[in-house]
């Protein structure tokens, strides 16, 4: 029979069945500690917490890829079936609904566009702001996305380089013609615009972890428009110019201070003849007062 050892009142320590087949042990009885308990029990916690979190980015990663890959297919059926069209017309996009393709071939860029810029359609894509112009329309069209999901190669465009946006609406060219990084809350950037426009947001720096500080842009133009009115974050920094001198209002004019008067010339030493008479004539004084005397 199995040997049942129960340990004394008060104990903290528990002793475990000892199993015996055929007269032999199949392992030592063992004797564990609350510590030893709740040291085992916590790393289970912390293994079933990782577990979750790793599911959790796989999740979120891979089901935008698979969306991208599955939308994307239908979308490039759609808009290859589609005759050209002379001039652009207008469409009602439902939030969360595929309205085109973005591409930058010099970075190997190609995603999907959605309608709206909520949580669940930068999980699954890029967005475009609902507040911003359609693809043909006069203004500015923003797109914004994940710097470290769909817009991570945005690190590496270069004003110059070329970009596409397939629509139902038509196939839109454009150039970069700057990038620039701004504050959160600068949204001057977002504004409308008097001629067609494309402008990309996404978080910066792109190596950062957390919630960037700060925002990376990218506006881009048709072709032969391009301005460079704004330089480029990778470009070399110039050196600092020099600050013009700020002219200061005139003053009553300083008297120079006057030259201190020159040191006094040492007297000269006495001549030689001059300190004998001086010594004849104190002899005479000291002759007529000793003849007196007597």
């Amino acid at each position: 029979m199995e040997s049942d050892t129960r340990p004394s009142e008060g104990s903290y320590f528990v002793l475990r069945h000892t199993f015996r087949s055929g007269g032999r042990k199949l392992w030592p009885a063992k004797c564990e500690s609350q510590q030893v308990r709740f040291a085992r029990h916590a790393g289970l916690v912390l293994c079933i917490v990782g577990l979750v979190l790793t599911g959790y980015a796989i999740y979120d990663v891979a089901g935008g890829r698979i969306y991208q890959s599955w939308r994307g297919r239908s979308l490039d059926r759609t808009l290859e079936s589609l005759p050209p069209r002379s001039a652009p017309q207008h469409i009602a996009y439902e939030p969360g609904s595929a309205i085109g393709r973005l591409e930058i071939p010099r970075i190997g860029l190609s995603v999907v566009v959605l309608e709206g810029s909520d949580t669940s359609a930068l999980r699954l894509g890029v967005g475009r702001l609902r507040n911003s112009s359609l693809p043909g329309e006069t203004g500015n069209v923003v797109l914004a996305g994940h710097r470290d999901t769909f817009f991570r190669s945005l690190r590496e465009i270069r004003p110059g380089d070329r970009i596409s946006l397939r629509t139902p609406q038509g196939t839109f060219p454009y150039t970069v013609d700057w990038t620039t990084v701004v504050n959160p809350a600068d949204t001057s950037v977002l504004l409308p615009t008097a001629s067609p426009a494309l402008t990309l947001v996404t978080c910066y720096p792109f190596s950062y972890i957390g919630s960037a500080p700060e925002r990376f842009i990218v506006r881009a133009v048709p072709p032969g428009a391009v301005t460079t009115t704004r330089p480029s974050p990778f470009a070399a920094r110039e050196a600092p110019t020099p600050r013009p001198a700020i002219a200061k209002a005139d003053a009553p004019p300083v008297a120079a201070p006057e030259d201190p008067p020159p040191p006094p010339e040492p007297a000269s030493p006495p001549r030689k003849g001059a300190v004998k008479r001086a010594l004849h004539k104190i002899a005479g004084v000291f002759s007529t007062h000793r003849a007196k005397l007597q």
